[in-house]
């Protein structure tokens, strides 16, 4: 294992609106307190106020004609990822994420920029830094997503002896626009 090294990239289907619903439990409100039903979500015709249902019954933002992916969705495509590449050995011991709004591509502007106090991860993927690429969407159905990773870093614990890695995961869409970064540290077994 050497920085620099990539896990096997993942490719996932495209994500319908009800994927999405379904990968996430519906909806992060449903439940919670003063949170809808699952029933009132699934049956009802109250949605999220900035949401609209279209006359097809797709739940999508205002002037869209797509749907969004609610948060976890490209995370948990990331986290598949570096789960695979790891193996049943591995643990993932802490996990990062992070998404922009729901602009279109060439509306956004770089959220994370160097030097900001919490900069992008994809700044220590060399290939991205130098080409100056960054989360410049939010997941939309029904995209596919083509999930990258990067090793960033290795270390041994001085007090534990686990070896760890540290990765820089992220999301594309069939276009190059990057919807999700992540960073993954990760306890992996050790040879011999």
């Amino acid at each position: 294992m050497s920085i620099g090294d990539r896990p096997p990239m993942t490719a996932e289907s495209p994500v319908t609106d009800y994927d999405a619903r379904r990968y996430t439990g519906t909806h992060h409100t449903v439940g919670a307190i003063a949170g809808d039903t699952v029933r009132d979500f699934v049956m009802g015709k109250r949605v999220e106020r900035r949401f609209q249902k279209r006359v097809d019954g797709v739940i999508c933002l205002p002037e869209s004609p797509r749907t969004h992916f609610l948060n976890f969705v490209g995370r948990n495509f990331c986290r598949r990822l570096v789960t695979n590449w790891m193996g049943d050995d591995g643990m993932i011991r802490k996990m990062g994420w992070r998404m922009v709004n729901d602009y279109p591509p060439e509306k956004q502007f770089d959220h994370f920029p160097a030097g900001h106090f919490r900069e992008s991860w994809l700044l220590k993927v060399p290939e991205l830094k130098e080409s100056g690429r960054f989360m410049n969407t939010h997941g939309m159905g029904p995209d596919c997503a083509l999930v990258h990773g990067y090793v960033t870093d290795k270390w041994v614990e001085e007090d534990t002896g686990d070896h760890l890695v540290m990765l820089t995961v992220w999301c594309e869409d069939m276009d190059g626009n990057i919807f999700q970064e992540c960073e993954f540290s990760v306890v992996l077994p050790t040879r011999g």
